[in-house]
């Protein structure tokens, strides 16, 4: 294991988002962190100088795959709960699921960069639920070429601001709404 606690890893998996994010974009895109994240968005992000639309997303990372057939390392595998007052179905939410490799010190590619109603309706674990948190697994193998339900959502590292700055483009100027 890495030696890294849960929220170290994610703090790290959050930077290096923020980092493609700003690199990727060439600068076009605009990034904030909540100072209190009580609603379960990582980061606001617009294309800069405009203030509409506002995307939200949430950053989940792992550091390790799992072994998949011929003990190859293949599936990202991310098990999480969400509380169920907080799930924000829209459109304008996202989330991020990426591999932290941590000899790289970087995500590993590929990305994927998920709508939250999409992630609600396939991730959602079948495990048990206490009526306040609601578990999910997402699991989406890393193969090139890869079929699985997540192949539509993968990018490159170096592909990520540009699918966020595509993301935005296409998306209604709306602002987002609790469920």
């Amino acid at each position: 294991m890495s030696g890294l606690n849960s929220v170290q890893i994610g703090k790290v998996g959050e930077r290096l988002f923020y980092k493609l994010l700003i690199l990727g974009s060439a600068g076009k895109l605009a990034a904030y962190m909540p100072v209190a994240d009580e609603e379960h968005r990582d980061f606001e992000v617009h294309i800069k100088g405009h203030y509409r639309p506002v995307l939200g997303f949430q950053v989940k990372c792992a550091t390790r795959l799992w072994t998949g057939k011929g003990k190859k390392p293949s599936h990202l595998c991310i098990s999480f709960e969400f509380p169920k007052s907080r799930m924000l179905v829209d459109e304008l939410f996202w989330f991020v699921f990426a591999f932290l490799d941590v000899k790289a010190m970087g995500f590993k590619d590929p990305v994927f960069i998920v709508p939250s109603a999409v992630v609600y309706k396939h991730a959602r674990a079948l495990s048990r639920t206490d009526g306040k948190q609601i578990p999910f697994s997402f699991r989406a193998s890393m193969a090139p070429g890869s079929r699985d339900i997540w192949s539509p959502y993968r990018v490159s590292s170096s592909e990520v601001g540009n699918r966020i700055l595509q993301i935005l483009r296409d998306s209604p100027t709306g602002s987002m709404k609790a469920a």
